[in-house]
């Protein structure tokens, strides 16, 4: 079973408390996505390098390059790289971009502020990377579609709200919309058991 770059953008987006990501925000994570190298690590479309055990990532056989020397890993499981790359955007070292994401301000992640910037440049060590990020974002060339290798996420991912015309409902429609509504239910369950859970 494979996933898609759009699946695995809408679970991270709910993993930092976005369960209606905009537009811009999913061709922000996919533009950057293609500039890490579109998922030569398993599960880790951001090439992140997080080494917490909880999240169980590893050098795999397939990072190769500068990516193995920077330390980039792979992950057993989908939710667990998305788990590792949200607890990253989450650690403090990038707070105006967790916040565009999060609070999906558009222009921000269009046209890059210097915060932005250097958040991005912490990320990758590239000077003009954000921007080079945002302009690709702006086109819109990236497939969403795009299928990785490996097991989806466990639930349905969470999706943003559809106008629906009730009079045409059908018995799978419903299925469906109580199937996203348990993903989401999930992904919030685990953001407020996350934000009680008493630290060290």
């Amino acid at each position: 079973m494979t996933y898609t770059l759009e699946q695995w953008i809408i679970a991270l987006c709910a993993a930092i408390g976005n369960l209606h990501p905009s537009k811009i925000v999913i061709a922000f994570i996919a533009a950057w996505t293609f500039r890490e190298g579109w998922g030569s690590a398993a599960y880790n479309l951001l090439n992140t390098t997080e080494g917490n055990p909880q999240f169980g990532g590893f050098e795999g056989v397939n990072i190769q390059g500068p990516a193995r020397a920077a330390g980039v890993k792979d992950f057993p499981s989908f939710e667990q790289g998305v788990d590792a790359n949200a607890f990253v955007l989450k650690n403090g070292r990038y707070p105006h971009l967790l916040a565009a994401i999060a609070g999906n301000r558009d222009s921000d992640l269009l046209i890059p502020s210097q915060a932005i910037s250097d958040e991005m440049k912490v990320w990758s060590g590239g000077s003009d990377y954000g921007r080079a990020i945002a302009t690709l974002a702006r086109a819109g060339t990236v497939d969403l579609g795009h299928e990785f290798p490996g097991q989806g996420p466990a639930s349905p991912p969470v999706t943003p709200p559809v106008k629906v015309d009730v009079d045409t409902l059908t018995v799978k429609d419903i299925e469906s919309a109580f199937a996203m509504m348990e993903g989401a239910y999930a992904a919030l369950k685990k953001l407020v058991l996350a934000a009680v859970e008493p630290k060290e």
